[in-house]
């Protein structure tokens, strides 16, 4: 009979309250550990997205580079670099059309930290700085905070290069990418995470095959 009544009494207040008080830690615990977890997952994501739109830049970039030519169909130069974009004369195929020469823009664009590309077709009397706009600029790689290029004319790097009549394309390209790191802590000398005091994030370098530059760098 003592067993059965013990069995049939129930929870006193201090076992719910025993009980109440391990859930509020248990849950307490959990709570952080969940957060972490979400802050991670959001960071691989961040990261995957990062080396996919990496690889997609220098993917097409260096495809561009592959079919580049030094003069363009109106006589002018069919490449034109600077240390915030590239304009390219090249063979590239627009969606349902056969492939055709025309240009390719590469440029950063500081207000909306993305890297863009445009596409624009040889029109008659046309040259990579103003060929007929064929497709609005489209972004390429965002959530960066520099992008910078360089060209090498067989001696040295320099940061703008101009083909054209006897002057060939650069030997190679480089390309330098900074993520933006708004969240870090602000630096002494400037804005938190400032690109121009730390190294980049990803460098690669293009080379162009069959290149004979002839000067161009500047």
């Amino acid at each position: 009979m003592n067993l059965r009544a013990c069995a049939d009494r129930g929870f006193t207040l201090i076992e719910a309250m025993l009980a109440v008080g391990l859930l509020f830690i248990l849950t307490a615990t959990a709570f952080p550990l969940m957060t972490d977890l979400v802050r991670t997952r959001d960071r691989v994501e961040s990261r995957a997205e990062w080396l996919r739109a990496r690889a997609a830049t220098f993917d097409l970039l260096e495809r561009a580079l592959r079919t580049a030519a030094p003069v363009d169909g109106s006589g002018g130069a069919g490449f034109i670099g600077d240390a915030a974009g590239i304009t390219i004369a090249t063979r590239w195929q627009p969606k349902g059309s056969e492939p055709e020469l025309g240009t390719l823009r590469f440029e950063f664009d500081r207000a909306e930290l993305t890297l863009t590309v445009e596409q624009r077709s040889a029109g008659k009397g046309s040259s990579p700085s103003n060929g007929e706009i064929r497709a609005d600029a489209e972004p390429l790689a965002q959530g960066l905070e520099r992008v910078q290029f360089r060209y090498h004319n067989g001696r040295s790097w320099s940061r703008s290069f101009q083909s054209g009549a006897g002057v060939g394309l650069p030997v190679a390209v480089e390309v330098s990418r900074w993520r933006e790191r708004a969240n870090e802590p602000a630096a002494p000398s400037g804005p938190a995470g400032s690109a121009s005091d730390r190294p980049p994030d990803a460098v690669r370098v293009l080379s162009i095959p069959d290149a004979r530059p002839m000067g161009g760098a500047s």
